[in-house]
């Protein structure tokens, strides 16, 4: 028979996000198409969260009844709040019946700290980030606080826990450099990209327009590392013509930069329905071109799982899991020229034919059956 391991997968925050709720739901429905005993859930007050969170992503929601959190609360509220949480959310996490902790990393927590070190069963953190370069980016006192608390408080869960799962090896190593070298010769580790849920009965439609080349951006926030500004600014030393569109929210300096060209749209927030509508009307979708203002090379995004899912190659400043031969992933500089002679080169190829051959990267339910038995092979063989 072959072993089998009891996994929960757990991560809690006062407002999760939409994005972050969308991945551990299509963790939750892959774990189960699997059969796999996985247990995927996002700890949260009720109050806002019950009517803003989707049905569908309340399905691995765990609502703490004790917190009412909105956008309402006052300050010391919120603070308390954040309080209870982190102390009702590991004293949840002792009453779990499981082999293996998963927990979403949490910085300058020192709750986290001591349920890891007081835990008899392996605990391993899940990262997303380089966590103190990303806190001390809006560069106020109140990031230089949290970057510091991050540094005297965060080793010592890194210390503590059984392995670090990454999704990226940049991410993976950044980790590992935050332990001694003794720590980090000791410390068992695991590649877990981001995921998107394929539906491998969906329809994908080509309406591109052969006689204009269409490009999509897309964010909740075109935060600095999006490099938006960047694209702008040398979309403003060309002539070429072309249409970019933006979808979603965007700061007021690229708003203002963008309103003076009216090659570039300005959606704001779409439904993923209209998503892919536009989507499928473009030659080619974009990605992050400043991950150097977080330190980073790497990243893992949702949105560039989007695009090749419905068939979109995708242009980006950064580095993914993509093998460097990968047709459909191009990694260079936010060059418009460059951008838009990608997208004519990319006109002759399929939509399924992207699809099919970004799969393997990108299936939610081949990346988690890669991982489970990873840790299966690390915990069970010994």
């Amino acid at each position: 028979m072959n072993p089998k391991l009891k996994i929960l997968h757990s991560a809690a925050l006062l407002t999760p996000s939409a994005g972050m709720l969308k991945q551990m739901n299509w963790e939750q429905e892959s774990a189960n198409q699997l059969k796999l005993d996985w247990t995927t859930a996002m700890y949260c007050p009720s109050g806002s969260n019950q009517h803003t969170i989707s049905k569908s992503d309340q399905n691995i929601c765990v609502f703490d009844s004790e917190i009412n959190h909105t956008p309402q609360t006052t300050k010391i509220n919120k603070i308390l709040n954040w309080y209870k949480l982190r102390k009702n959310y590991y004293n949840w996490l002792k009453m779990q019946s499981c082999d293996i902790y998963l927990l979403r990393y949490y910085v300058h927590d020192i709750w986290q700290y001591q349920f890891i070190k007081n835990s008899s069963k392996p605990v391993l953190l899940v990262h997303h980030s380089f966590e103190v370069p990303e806190l001390l980016l809006p560069n106020n006192n109140q990031a230089k606080l949290r970057g510091f608390l991050e540094k005297q408080i965060g080793k010592y869960s890194l210390q503590s826990s059984s392995g670090i799962i990454g999704v990226t090896e940049e991410i993976i190593q950044h980790e590992l450099n935050r332990l001694n070298t003794v720590e980090r010769h000791d410390k068992n580790s695991f590649l877990y990209p981001n995921g998107y849920h394929v539906n491998n009965n969906q329809t994908l439609y080509d309406n591109r327009n052969p006689q204009q080349i269409n490009l999509i951006f897309i964010a909740s926030y075109f935060d600095s590392w999006h490099g938006l500004d960047l694209l702008l600014a040398n979309i403003k030393k060309s002539n070429l013509d072309f249409k970019l569109h933006l979808v979603g929210k965007l700061s007021e300096h690229d708003y203002k930069v963008a309103s003076t060209d009216n090659r570039v749209i300005m959606h704001g927030l779409l439904s993923k329905e209209e998503i892919s509508a536009l989507s499928y009307q473009c030659d080619v979708g974009l990605g992050s071109f400043a991950l150097y203002r977080k330190n980073m090379q790497q990243a893992c995004t949702l949105k560039v799982r989007e695009y090749l899912s419905l068939g979109v190659p995708v242009y980006t400043g950064h580095q993914d899991i993509f093998p460097e031969n990968f047709p459909y992933y191009k990694n260079s500089f936010p060059e418009i020229d460059k951008i838009c002679g990608f997208a004519i080169e990319m006109r002759e190829e399929k939509r399924t034919i992207i699809q099919e051959a970004a799969l393997p990267y990108l299936d939610k339910s081949q990346l988690l059956n890669q991982l489970y038995q990873n840790l299966i092979t690390t915990y069970t063989y010994k």
